[in-house]
């Protein structure tokens, strides 16, 4: 039987290969050759261009940022939801599904429609006085598109975790004296 199995899983592994480990494999035994030699040159390069380190730093600020957003949305939520019913847990759970799911390049081309230099409600918030300038491009653009994906998913990956955190849960520690805030710091 596992031979049989084997055989199955055969053009899945095939695929994976091709489109994914060797191409990884490519790209990370590239980044080691310089002028057709083997060297360090690359990385080199890389981290001695201020270029370079700003592109690192604001990844790395926008993912801390988003990340951040998400969880301090997404964890009340998570909690609200937590206390419906069923139907309207699952009615709620399959448009966070839908939204977490929505990323990459139609996320990209959705906001920069709606919202880029000359998006509908760009220009609809500019021309009604709202807003003075948006600019989706900016620090703050990209946070917000960020955002728009890491809240859902964060209510997701949170939702069945509280499902753990029974009430006689709460009770027990508000008997040994621990307050909302420690509840929720050290168990929760």
């Amino acid at each position: 039987m596992p031979r049989r199995a084997a055989l199955w899983a055969a053009p899945f592994l095939l695929a994976v290969l091709g489109f994914e480990v060797l191409p990884v494999l490519s790209v990370v035994s590239g980044s080691f050759v310089r002028g057709g030699e083997w060297s360090l040159g690359n990385y080199g390069a890389l981290l001695g261009s201020r270029f370079y380190r700003g592109a690192f730093g604001t990844s790395i600020q926008i993912s801390l940022l988003t990340s951040a957003i998400g969880l301090g949305i997404g964890l009340p939520l998570a909690l609200a939801l937590h206390r419906r019913t069923p139907p309207v847990q699952r009615r709620f759970l399959t448009l966070f599904n839908v939204a977490s799911n929505f990323v990459g390049v139609p996320l990209a081309l959705a906001f920069t429609i709606l919202a880029g230099v000359n998006g509908v409600v760009t220009l609809l918030l500019v021309r009604s006085g709202l807003v003075a300038d948006f600019n989706i491009y900016s620090l703050q653009g990209l946070m917000l598109v960020y955002a728009y994906f890491q809240v859902p998913f964060a209510v997701l990956v949170l939702f069945p975790s509280l499902g753990a955190l029974t009430p006689d849960l709460a009770e027990q520690a508000r008997l040994m004296g621990a307050s909302r805030l420690v509840f929720w710091w050290r168990i929760g």
